[in-house]
């Protein structure tokens, strides 16, 4: 009778486990809006705190993103997108649970342009270089309405 407990305690104790770890593993997830509320889509999002190095993702059409299969501890979200500044929040507490973290904003960066302008000095005089005869136009040269010289 004993010996068919064994294998029984062996399987609910690995199954107990996998609970387990399955339970302490947790989620954030959130969504990526402009100063005016609307919706981020392609903003990189990432996750740093955790183990193995930090996370990338980029959020989908509705400015939503989400990270999945994290271990308990303190993340930091940072978002960026080209043409806004760059958010975080900083102290993302993850237990068990999943976390949905309140609507992260992005403003508008400043924007800089510049004209850069460059000039060339031509060393060589320049020189007269008449072709076939013509005559150059100058003060008082006028043109016929045949477009011959008068």
């Amino acid at each position: 009778m004993f010996r068919h407990a064994q294998p029984a305690a062996v399987v609910l104790g690995i199954t107990g486990m996998a609970t387990l770890a399955a339970a302490q593993t947790g989620a954030v997830a959130g969504v990526v809006v402009d100063a005016t509320g609307g919706v981020l889509p392609g903003a990189t999002v990432t996750l740093t705190g955790g183990p193995g190095g930090p996370t990338t993702t980029q959020t989908n059409a509705e400015g939503r993103f989400a990270f999945g299969g994290l271990s308990p501890g303190v993340y930091a979200v940072t978002v960026f997108l080209s043409g806004f500044g760059e958010t975080t929040a900083d102290g993302v507490a993850l237990g068990g649970e999943p976390v949905t973290l309140p609507p992260l904003t992005l403003r508008l960066g400043a924007f800089e342009e510049a004209a850069v302008v460059t000039a060339t000095r031509i060393e060589e005089p320049l020189q007269d270089q008449r072709v076939g005869g013509a005559r150059p136009a100058g003060r008082g040269a006028v043109r016929s309405a045949a477009g011959a010289w008068p």
